[in-house]
């Protein structure tokens, strides 16, 4: 599962180092394990930032003004065909950001959801 976050208008910078993400569904719930290095593959029950969008001059976790992050989470077992599941981005202070999404009714392998 892939999504693009950015800071709200006039929001302060959020340190991804400690940020948490909650995977659940209509059976389990997994907080899921933040992989240290920033990089496009993602392993099974981690999350990590995968791309960096109008970076301000460093590759960091800290998400600032005008700087955009596609992260990617892979909870563990997958995600199945019509599937209602919730992502949650839990910064250490701030409003939590709730996803909540419905899986295609056809997921190949191969497929990234966003």
């Amino acid at each position: 599962i892939n999504f693009t976050i950015a800071l709200a208008p006039g929001g302060t910078a959020v340190d991804f180092e400690k940020v948490t993400l909650t995977y659940t569904n209509s059976t389990q719930y997994q907080q899921l394990t933040r992989n240290t290095d920033i990089t496009t593959s993602v392993t099974d029950g981690y999350w990590n930032i995968v791309a960096i969008r109008n970076g301000m001059g460093s590759t960091n976790w800290l998400l600032e003004k005008g700087e955009q992050f596609e992260i990617g989470a892979r909870p563990l077992g997958g995600v199945y065909k019509n599937d209602q599941f919730s992502l949650e981005v839990k910064p250490s202070t701030g409003s939590p950001l709730d996803i909540t999404r419905t899986a295609p009714a056809a997921i190949q392998a191969i497929n990234i959801l966003y």
